[in-house]
């Protein structure tokens, strides 16, 4: 469980196979890091969130395009 101070708590209940337990260690660092505002990139941590739910490289490029070419300057 992850809480912010004076905010909300939030749950997360993740799921991998077996041998990919470290798939979660990473998504939680990630959320911890959105939530209390320490996120350097969000499309670098969108891509690599996209990895860790064993997306392929082009489907990844193509969300990240349409998600932060499309998004004005």
């Amino acid at each position: 469980m992850l809480s912010h101070p004076e905010k909300h708590k939030i749950r997360y209940l993740l799921f991998a196979l077996s041998g990919e337990e470290w798939r979660i260690a990473d998504a939680m660092e990630m959320n911890r890091n959105l939530c209390v505002g320490t996120v350097i990139s969000h499309e670098t941590d969108v891509r690599r969130m996209g990895e860790l739910l064993g997306y392929l490289p082009q489907n990844i490029e193509q969300f990240v395009s349409r998600t932060f070419d499309s998004q004005p300057a």
